[in-house]
């Protein structure tokens, strides 16, 4: 390998960086970060959990009806999104309702872990808890879906009546109140 001869820079040389002290400025006035949304749950969520963690300690057949029994109002508070959450409270009242049965004959009857299991293995238990959290997701849906029905139906009929109106408008004036271009 031959030595290759280095050639000399045509480049002016880099000027020095200036000093700290010579470019000191007041930095510029960032602006606040903005603050993260929080969702508001987290209070609620707190609460809860105390309640769970009070009742699993305190009154334990209690707590293994309510974890059995409750899963259709998680479902609905972990699916329900909207401003409001209608769905989780009709879902979560129509359960609890169907819990209450159970749990006024637990507290009366001997509050008991074996007690409670008795209760659970009864089918009919499961009905009336299951079946009353079907009846609140069926009232949801109804619902939405009948005010949505009725709402159009509201709205084909004012449709209907502003035609006959254009209609009659047409008639006593005329083609050209109807709004539309000439060649249309």
């Amino acid at each position: 390998m031959k030595p290759t001869a280095s050639k000399p820079s045509t480049l002016p040389p880099a000027p020095d960086p200036p000093d700290a002290a010579d470019t000191a400025q007041p930095a510029p006035a960032s602006a606040p970060a903005p603050r993260r949304r929080s969702s508001g749950n987290a209070g609620g969520l707190l609460l809860i959990t105390s309640i769970v963690v009070v009742t699993a300690f305190l009154s334990f057949p209690t707590f293994i009806l309510l974890v059995c029994g409750l899963p259709p109002s998680l479902v609905a508070a972990l699916i329900d999104n909207r401003p409001g959450r209608h769905a989780t409270y009709c879902v979560l009242s129509a359960n609890l309702a169907g819990i209450v049965p159970a749990l006024t004959a637990l507290w009366f009857g001997g509050n008991s872990v074996a007690f409670a299991m008795m209760l659970l293995s009864d089918v009919y238990v499961w009905l009336e808890i299951y079946g009353t959290a079907a009846l609140g997701w069926a009232l949801i849906w109804l619902l939405v879906n009948g005010t949505e029905f009725s709402l159009e139906l509201r709205a084909r009929y004012r449709i209907g009546k502003l035609r006959a109106a254009q209609n009659a408008m047409v008639v006593e004036w005329g083609i050209g109140v109807e709004g539309r271009a000439a060649g249309d």
